[in-house]
């Protein structure tokens, strides 16, 4: 399957991290999402209910990183995808791209970034598995 329904470059401002200075002080964090699902009935009635509403989707991945707080940008990238799985049934795959612009690591570095991707059934053996 190759359809997909891609949000680039969300930008919050969040508190999470390891370092104590980034749980207290906050820290850009941008979000990239590729969803792949079937957009065949969507691609001939022009309605949006035979596809996924990215308006939702944005305001999945906002509660997400908004109302919670990770010290790891995996555990970030993992939340969003159990809350859109669980949220949007037509999602059959996720791709969620967490990166953090201007990392404190002791020299110049424009980003770091953890991608991960799981298809449905993969993630919720994960879940029964750990």
């Amino acid at each position: 399957m190759l359809d997909r329904i891609s949000l680039k470059k969300l930008k919050f401002y969040a508190y999470h991290g390891h370092a104590e200075v980034e749980r207290n002080n906050g820290i850009n964090i941008e979000i990239d999402a590729e969803i792949i699902l079937d957009i065949d009935k969507a691609m001939i009635s022009d309605n949006l209910r035979d596809t996924l509403d990215y308006r939702k989707v944005y305001t999945a991945v906002k509660e997400e990183v908004m109302n919670n707080r990770f010290n790891l940008l995996e555990k970030i990238a993992r939340s969003i995808m159990e809350s859109l799985f669980e949220k949007f049934s037509i999602i059959e795959e996720i791709k969620v791209t967490v990166k953090k612009p201007s990392p404190s690591l002791g020299g110049v570095v424009g980003q770091v970034e953890v991608c991960a991707f799981r298809k449905r059934d993969q993630l919720r053996k994960e879940i029964d598995a750990f």
